[in-house]
C-alpha cells in the first residue's frame, strides 16, 4: 500500500477505533476495537498478494456485485 491508499486505510482504521470510544454498548465498543486493525491489515495483505491493478479490479467488481454471490464464492473456496 502506497501513498494516499495507505493513508486512507490508516484513517479508516483510526476512525473505526474512535467509534469504539463513543459506543454506548460494551459489546459494540469491543467490535469497533477488534475490527479496526483487521480491516487495514486485511486490505494491505490482499493488495500485496494481488497487486494494485488486480486489487482495484476486484474492488470495483465487488461494488457492482450483490452480497449473495460474494458469500457463495467465499464459502466455496
Amino acid at each position: 500500500m502506497l501513498g494516499d491508499d495507505a493513508e486512507r486505510a490508516y484513517v479508516r482504521a483510526a476512525a473505526h477505533d474512535l467509534l469504539g470510544y463513543l459506543a454506548e454498548d460494551l459489546d459494540e465498543a469491543r467490535q469497533h476495537h477488534i475490527a479496526s486493525p483487521c480491516t487495514a491489515r486485511i486490505e494491505q495483505t490482499v493488495r500485496c498478494r494481488l497487486g494494485e491493478a488486480i486489487f482495484a479490479e476486484a474492488a470495483l467488481e465487488g461494488t457492482r456485485t450483490s452480497w449473495s454471490p460474494l458469500v457463495m464464492v467465499t464459502l466455496a473456496s
